[in-house]
């Protein structure tokens, strides 16, 4: 059997990152012919407060600016083995939706400045307040919507601004519109990965709750139909940097999801990025679970039962910016960022003490989704001197303490090996280090934990 090549994309919060995979059948093994991320620097400034949207345009340029970087280097015959790819796939962040126009086919990467669509509304937005949430029923798992879900982005717009609603027709993530313009197809599906992620989505039936979004009078003209992950939704319409026409398009999984799949055999995995996550495999969802965790959609039916946390890397990178701040107030020049990052992780480092005895910190700087009114707290100051790296120190700690809180501790003492991986971690040796002291079993630090590799062995070992 001849071997196979996938192209692997992850569409991040902050960035974007592709690999070409390659897979040999007869020995079911895989090797990584090359791979490149690149941030984004897509969020739109100057918005209400509240809202968090990225520039669509900006996402899809640097998807492009990574084909560009990696055929310029060319490392391994890059160059030559896109045109034997037969398969691309798609991987990102989720909850987040945009709304674009059908255009009856004439859609595409070179039609974009053509096409009609909105802005990202990421999974970090906080439009939709409590009182407005309330009003709509429940989800089938008993727990509320949450700002930040493509569903409630939606009745958010439905009721707050119905004429830029009704400029479009059409929704989904912002790996699904990529995949639109690949294929061109204005009636790709959505994964039951992200659509678990929108909300009102009924992981028994595998489909989207529909007595619930009736009973919220929600435009179901907007949502796609649902498959499972894995599944074959298109072809590559035109040739795309050296990728020929015709190349099978991937149903867009979740980020997560993506993960897990670079070894399906992993106990559990934890990820600090810009958020955070804590998730378990298991055959099947538990009948009732803590209102912190949810049961998600992974592969060939079964389930992760996943903690996700607001509050992640963001929570570290707004003390820093505060940090930074604080300077400015005093008439200083601050520091640049990267320099208040690597003094505050070398000073903790070097104290005798790991993180001050005393104080701890809650840092739900963001709330929690299942506690949005929920805030950051501090407790234990006391007359002793409080040093900066302490402080930092003790914030790794509580961000990790968060996490490991939100998930259900029986659940995750049954697990033999934790891999531990992300942005956040794997800069970071003090939430590495509490990680380690936290879970009793061995902590694998995955540094190349790997989305884009996930999703294009999805594609890899698809029987679609």
């Amino acid at each position: 059997m001849s071997v196979e090549y996938s192209i692997g994309i992850d569409i991040g919060t902050t960035s974007v990152k592709v690999v070409l995979v390659s897979w040999n059948p007869s020995t079911l093994s895989h090797s990584v012919i090359d791979s490149i991320s690149e941030p984004t620097r897509a969020t739109v400034a100057h918005l209400p407060a509240g809202r968090d949207e990225q520039d669509v345009t900006v996402i899809v340029k640097t998807i492009g600016k990574c084909f560009e970087m990696l055929i310029s280097k060319n490392c391994n015959n890059f160059s030559s083995l896109l045109i034997k790819v037969n398969r691309i796939a798609i991987s990102g962040q989720m909850h987040g939706v945009l709304l674009w126009n059908k255009t009856n086919g004439q859609s595409g990467i070179d039609q974009l400045s053509d096409m009609k669509y909105s802005h990202l509304i990421t999974w970090q937005d906080q439009r939709c307040g409590e009182s407005f949430l309330h009003q709509f029923p429940r989800m089938s798992n008993g727990k509320p919507l949450s700002s930040g879900y493509g569903v409630a982005s939606i009745l958010w717009l439905m009721n707050n601004e119905p004429e830029l609603l009704r400029n479009f027709n059409r929704s989904g993530s912002i790996m699904d519109f990529f995949a639109t313009l690949l294929s061109s197809d204005d009636d790709l599906p959505m994964s039951d990965h992200i659509a678990c992620s929108w909300g009102y989505y009924d992981i028994a039936t595998g489909d989207w709750d529909h007595c619930r979004l009736d009973a919220c009078h929600f435009p179901k003209e907007y949502l796609p139909s649902v498959v499972a992950a894995g599944t074959v939704v298109g072809q590559l319409r035109h040739d795309y940097f050296g990728m020929k026409a015709g190349v099978s398009i991937y149903v867009p999984v979740g980020d997560l999801q993506a993960y897990y799949a670079t070894d399906r055999t992993r106990d559990a995995v934890l990820n600090i990025s810009t958020s955070a996550q804590l998730c378990i495999r298991t055959d099947r969802a538990p009948p009732t679970l803590p209102v912190s965790i949810d049961a998600v959609p992974f592969l060939d039916g079964s389930v992760l039962l996943l903690a996700a946390s607001l509050n992640g890397g963001n929570c570290l990178k707004l003390f820093v910016d505060n940090v930074r701040q604080w300077f400015t107030e005093l008439g200083c020049e601050p520091p640049d960022d990267a320099s208040v990052w690597t003094m505050l992780i070398e000073k903790a480092l070097a104290s005798d003490l790991a993180s001050s005895p005393s104080i701890r910190i809650e840092p739900r700087f963001l709330g929690e989704r299942h506690d949005p009114q929920s805030t950051g707290t501090i407790t234990g100051i006391g007359s002793s001197a409080i040093s900066l790296s302490s402080i930092f120190s003790t914030l790794c700690d509580g961000l990790v303490d968060n996490l490991f809180g939100l998930m259900d501790a029986t659940a995750l003492s049954q697990c033999k090996r934790l891999f531990a991986c992300g942005n956040a971690v794997d800069r970071n040796p003090l939430l590495r280090r509490r990680i380690s002291s936290l879970f009793s079993g061995e902590v694998v630090f995955d540094a190349q934990g790997d989305s884009a590799l996930g999703a294009a062995l999805i594609a890899l070992q698809s029987v679609s």
